[in-house]
């Protein structure tokens, strides 16, 4: 009876170490479609939920092995010389431990199979630095107006503010080429000025954005600057219904969407700078296609964040820049030739994309 007894309180010991486990049980398996993440789910949602299911398990992995070595710990201790008690508890610890170390054996060889195969990859095709299960995806619905989860707003010197009101220069001159042209062969954004404005409260959001997607700090802030002039609550709305919603601009397709960017401005940090990301990655690309020798990939991946909202590619080749008449091979944002009526031009995009990039 006091051996049922002992075997009881055991089992309730154990049983209060996975009640308390921190699992983290408010945070969503699945980012998405929830009050705390009301964007729309995505393949890169499920990917994500996916990994956070992994990163569960191997939290509670821990805790389930320690709790299984404590049984046994206690049924050792309460067997009092009974052979067969402690045979099972030496079981329990032993099995326990072989299975810890079967996951954690796994793991290992995983991760060092992903590491010589990106090792030895020469052609790019996969991620040779960092860790393999750490990556990037757009998790953009196709339900949204725009491609990317991103800003659309191709405005140069842009002052956004809640009632959508938007304030833009042309950068053209009155024969219709760009303001501040550089001259054939010479660095396209040479003498433009970094735009600055108090981000005091936001350092310790970008710092972490800018660790986890590898992006400079101050690329960031000048992205912040061009796109929100550091207003939290800054919200555009756009032509085509959908808005772009604070510090960084994140364009949506609902209001709903768009007042939790505003209210979350480091979780709108991280999400720019996740999109930041992947226009980095995407200038790589084109760069090593076209061997652009006067832009930077930086100031391609800051074009492609401010545009465009149809769908044109600022960074593919230039049609009226060409060796014709002068030219080095350089991206359409970057020619000073012909680059489109209104404010929201190729002359505007360049404006951006140089202020940005005179940040770093």
């Amino acid at each position: 009876m006091k051996e049922i007894r002992k075997i009881k309180f055991a089992m309730s010991l154990l049983a209060m170490l996975f009640v308390f486990l921190p699992l983290a049980t408010n945070a969503a398996i699945v980012p998405c479609a929830t009050s705390e993440h009301p964007e729309p789910c995505t393949l890169c949602h499920f990917i994500v939920g996916i990994k956070n299911i992994i990163d569960w398990g191997m939290g509670v992995l821990t805790f389930v092995a320690i709790g299984a070595i404590v049984l046994g710990g206690i049924f050792y201790v309460i067997s009092a010389g009974n052979q067969e008690m402690m045979t099972k508890a030496k079981n329990i610890i032993i099995q326990t431990l072989t299975g810890f170390a079967i996951v954690l054996g796994a793991w290992l060889i995983v991760t060092y199979s992903m590491y010589v195969i990106g090792a030895s990859n020469k052609e790019g095709i996969m991620r040779t630095n960092g860790a393999w299960y750490d990556f990037t995806c757009d998790t953009v619905s196709n339900q949204s107006a725009t491609p990317t989860f991103t800003s659309s707003t191709p405005t140069p010197t842009t002052t956004t503010t809640t009632t959508g009101t938007t304030v833009a220069s042309a950068a053209v001159d009155s024969s219709g080429d760009c303001l501040n042209a550089s001259d054939p062969g010479t660095q396209i954004c040479a003498g433009f000025a970094c735009k600055t404005c108090n981000l005091d409260s936001y350092l310790s959001a970008i710092s972490s954005a800018s660790v986890q997607f590898a992006i400079d700090a101050n690329f960031i802030k000048g992205i912040i600057a061009r796109e929100s002039t550091c207003i939290a609550t800054a919200q555009k709305n756009e032509s085509d219904g959908t808005m772009s919603c604070g510090l960084m601009q994140i364009n949506v397709s609902t209001q709903t969407e768009c007042d939790y960017w505003k209210t979350h401005p480091a979780e709108n940090i991280q999400k720019g700078t996740e999109i930041l990301g992947g226009k980095v990655a995407r200038a790589r690309t084109i760069m090593d296609a076209q061997d652009y020798t006067t832009v930077t990939i930086e100031q391609m991946a800051s074009a492609a964040y401010n545009c465009c909202a149809n769908g044109e590619d600022p960074n593919s080749p230039s049609n009226d820049c060409t060796s014709a008449n002068g030219w080095n091979l350089i991206p359409k944002w970057a020619c000073p030739i012909d680059p489109g009526v209104g404010d929201f031009n190729m002359c505007a995009v360049k404006d951006y994309a140089c202020s940005v990039t005179a940040c770093i």
